[in-house]
């Protein structure tokens, strides 16, 4: 599957082999760690793959016939052996014939026609640039403070993306009681200030703080099997509106997505603030293919 130069990510079955190519600005390392995983999300194939100059190539010689989901880590950097996630939930189909393809989600078409309709002009970005009014000047601070040390653009919106998942935790109280306070949990300034949001909150202040360092920014809308739903597409819900909020960044001439709440792992639950996990980068710059199998872009 391949797709236009416009994305971060390029996916590519083969006979016996995944292919992923990838643009690095050198703040992640060059290896990434590929698992092949059944319905039951048992793994049943993995490999540590080191870039060539061909990219991640993913050998299958050895995996059996069938479908699974792709999960792919990334090295945290060059140095560091620890990997995040990267890539998952991607539907794999290894053919007879050794043949591997990708199983296509039923929203993928709708998110395609959709991010290759997103304006690029100067005006577009120009104004997605503009902070809102009463910007809370903490924040801004806050912003520069989490870039120093970045040296490209990307690497800022990835340093800005791992704060928020790291420092911001998820209202669950206030989400399973039903009486979600958007004035609160919505608003950048009260997020920043209380550390607890909604999905909302998180991108709202995403953005904030991306327009403050100069990023164009701005919140998208989006249906997401979250925990409202069975977590698989149906007939039904492929139909539904929006029911989440990502971010969507312009860097490297193109328009990047990121879903800071879903890489979170912070919960706000019984009244104690808990830490559930690692921020993961799974919802950092996702493939297409990637997203599609949890998110449909909305309008």
């Amino acid at each position: 599957m391949t797709h236009s130069k416009k994305y971060n990510v390029q996916l590519l079955g083969g006979k016996d082999a995944i292919t992923l190519f990838h643009q690095s600005d050198g703040s992640r390392g060059d290896a990434a760690w590929f698992s092949l995983l059944n319905a039951d999300g048992v793994k049943q194939h993995d490999a540590i793959v080191h870039k060539s100059a061909a990219g991640l190539i993913y050998p299958l010689h050895s995996a059996m016939p069938g479908r699974y989901r792709l999960q792919v880590l990334q090295q945290n950097s060059p140095q560091d052996k620890m990997y995040v996630g990267w890539l998952g939930n991607i539907g794999v189909v290894i053919g007879r014939d050794r043949r591997v393809t990708f199983e296509k989600s039923p929203v993928m078409d709708n998110n395609v026609d959709l991010y290759g309709r997103l304006k690029e002009d100067w005006k577009t970005l120009e104004a997605y640039k503009v902070l809102p009014s009463g910007n809370n000047k903490a924040i801004i601070q806050k912003a520069y403070e989490i870039i120093r040390g970045c040296y490209t653009d990307y690497s800022k919106v990835m340093a800005i993306h791992d704060w928020i998942a790291q420092n911001i935790y998820y209202d669950m109280d206030s989400y399973l009681s039903g009486r979600i306070d958007y004035s609160k949990l919505g608003d950048s300034s009260k997020v920043f200030e209380n550390r607890l949001a909604v999905c909302a909150g998180y991108s709202d202040l995403a953005v904030v703080m991306l327009r403050a360092i100069g990023i164009p920014a701005v919140s998208q809308s989006c249906f997401a099997l979250g925990m409202s739903t069975s977590g698989n597409w149906t007939d039904q819900n492929i139909k539904h509106k929006s029911n989440h909020a990502i971010t969507r960044a312009f860097v490297q001439k193109r328009w990047i997505l990121m879903d800071t709440t879903w890489d979170s792992h912070n919960e706000y639950r019984n009244a104690t603030f808990q830490k559930k996990g690692q921020v993961t980068h799974q919802y950092f710059d996702p493939t297409i293919q990637s997203i599609s199998n949890t998110h449909k872009l909305c309008g």
